[in-house]
């Protein structure tokens, strides 16, 4: 068996400026209901008639607006109709650019309207009550 010597711990130093910065440093997650898709799907607003006319299939083939209900969108596989990976890639032909400009560009009211069911609208309200007064320090 191990010996310890008494008296061998030395005493915690006080904490530093970079330490006491470290521990007020406040963290804000974010994680989208069932996948990130449902929170960018939130977003989609089509630009032009392509986008308008396959939004509508889509609404016709799952009797709901995939971008208002993201949170409906539940399928196990990828190939399935209801899943949120394979809408949003339908309705933006799987383009990355376009898929951003569904959280740049639509108003962030209309995100939280939509938002609702897939906890956007819930870390967007975090993010504006525990991150904004941080930045207007």
């Amino acid at each position: 068996m191990p010996r310890v010597k008494i008296g061998s711990v030395r005493p915690l130093k006080p904490p530093d400026a970079a330490h006491r910065l470290l521990c007020s440093l406040n963290v804000i997650v974010g994680i989208a209901d069932k996948m990130r898709e449902a929170w960018v799907l939130n977003g989609f607003i089509p630009r032009w008639e392509a986008e308008r006319k396959t939004l509508q299939s889509l609404k016709t083939a799952l009797s709901f607006d995939p971008t208002r209900e993201a949170e409906r969108l539940r399928a196990a596989k990828p190939s399935d109709l209801r899943h949120p990976k394979r809408v949003l890639s339908e309705l933006t032909a799987a383009d990355a650019g376009r898929q951003a400009c569904c959280w740049l560009e639509t108003p962030l009211d209309e995100l939280r309207q939509r938002g609702a069911g897939t906890g956007l609208a819930k870390f967007l309200d975090e993010l504006r009550n525990r991150l904004a007064p941080l930045i207007a320090r």
